[in-house]
């Protein structure tokens, strides 16, 4: 994730700063889903997830 930030900055078209942010968006999206199916796996998902009662 750093490395694509560190690319985005040194892009040279908007071209490939469109296609960088569009891979840390997906990058980033793929980071949720991972880190939510460890907290599920582990017994720790909650479907209110934080929310206050």
């Amino acid at each position: 994730m750093l490395a694509l930030h560190k690319q985005l900055q040194e892009a040279h078209t908007p071209q490939d700063e469109t296609a960088l942010q569009r891979q840390i968006e997906a990058t980033d999206r793929q980071i949720d889903a991972r880190v939510l199916r460890a907290l599920w796996a582990d017994g720790g998902g909650d479907r209110d997830c934080g929310r206050r009662k």
